[in-house]
C-alpha cells in the first residue's frame, strides 16, 4: 500500500458565481423559516413526540398475545393503543 503525501494540499474546486449567490442568500447558517415562540415549539413537541411504555408480562402471556395479533392480522402496538383508548374512556366516564 502506497503512502499518501499529506504535506501537499489538495486542489479545491472553485464554486461558480451561481453557487456563491445561492450560498449567500440561503445557504448554511441562514434561517429560512420564521422563528416560533419558545413556548409554542415546546407544546408542539410534547404533542407529537411519542412516549415509551414498558410493560412486564409473563412470557406465556406475551406469546399468546403475539400469536393472537398475528392471526388477526394486526400489530401488537395498535391493539394496546386501542385498549388504552377504550379503557381511558371507561375510566373517564365512571368519574363523572
Amino acid at each position: 500500500m502506497s503512502k499518501k503525501d499529506l504535506t501537499k494540499p489538495r486542489p479545491m474546486k472553485q464554486p461558480t458565481a451561481d453557487e456563491i449567490d445561492a450560498y449567500v442568500s440561503g445557504g448554511a447558517g441562514k434561517d429560512t423559516e420564521k422563528q416560533k415562540p419558545v413556548g409554542t415549539a415546546m407544546q408542539e413537541s410534547v404533542k407529537t413526540k411519542p412516549a415509551r411504555l414498558t410493560v412486564d408480562l409473563p412470557r406465556e402471556q406475551h406469546t399468546r398475545f403475539q400469536i393472537a395479533c398475528t392471526r388477526a392480522g394486526t400489530k401488537m402496538n395498535r391493539e394496546i393503543r386501542q385498549f388504552i383508548d377504550r379503557r381511558c374512556a371507561e375510566l373517564e366516564g365512571s368519574t363523572k
